[in-house]
């Protein structure tokens, strides 16, 4: 159209179908993904957070339907399963027997430990030893460890490595242990307790222990193995 042509009524003539086409995709459009209802992304956000750990959860893209659009009230939304590429497949169930399937992009990120260096089994973690990035789990490298990450807001002052832990690598709650409050080897005293009755008797733990939990020790003098309870001061109740 040249500068300063009036539009003539045939021209709108014209124009006005095509305006009414794209109206028309556009309703079309907005009735099948208005599928992008709150509720339902708002649930499948919720559980897919759950499920990686509480994760920071997004959406890309329209819901794909790929069965009938669920009615409006009364969903149901359960996540049936999720790809390496960030794709979502779910169901919407209806209180009136309606069932619809979709997919949707998404993607996950969780804040997580890489090591800067080795660390060797049995060294006690350092905080400088760490740092700490957003990762994302729902596609690539990350992925394989969802659920093993350990959470970055856990202390790890007082975790000690059982194996080697690579520069690199992502911080694992397979990799870690609570420093234990006995050590294989440490010298205990270990109280036989029967009736009302105490015997104390010197013995030697068998294995890492922890405070009120059970623990094999190894008594001094008959080198009798017994199962009892470590408590502080390096003792343990062995009830008999």
């Amino acid at each position: 159209m040249k500068k300063n042509e009036v539009i003539r009524p045939s021209s709108v003539r014209f124009f006005l179908p095509v305006l009414g086409i794209f109206a028309s995709i556009f309703v079309y459009t907005s009735i099948c993904f208005g599928a992008d209802d709150p509720a339902v992304l708002t649930e499948l956000k919720k559980q897919i957070s759950e499920s990686y750990g509480a994760a920071e959860v997004k959406f890309s893209g329209p819901i794909d339907w790929i069965k009938q659009t669920p009615g409006k009230k009364g969903k149901s939304v359960q996540i049936l399963n999720d790809n390496a590429r960030g794709e979502l497949r779910f169901s919407v169930a209806g209180t009136k027997g309606e069932y619809s399937e979709g997919s949707l992009a998404f993607s996950a990120w969780i804040p997580a430990r890489i090591a800067v260096k080795r660390v060797h089994p049995g060294e006690l973690l350092r905080n400088e030893w760490f740092v700490t990035q957003k990762v994302k789990i729902s596609t690539g490298t990350a992925r394989e460890f969802r659920g093993v990450l350990l959470p970055s807001d856990n202390e790890i002052s007082k975790l000690e490595s059982v194996q080697t832990i690579m520069e690199g690598q992502f911080l694992t709650s397979s990799a870690v242990r609570n420093v234990p409050d006995v050590r294989r080897g440490d010298s205990v005293r270990i109280h036989l307790l029967n009736e009302g009755l105490i015997l104390s008797t010197p013995g030697v733990a068998q294995e890492p222990g922890y405070l009120n939990r059970q623990i094999r020790v190894l008594t001094s003098k008959t080198k009798r193995e017994l199962l009892g309870q470590l408590q502080p001061e390096g003792i343990v109740e062995v009830k008999l």
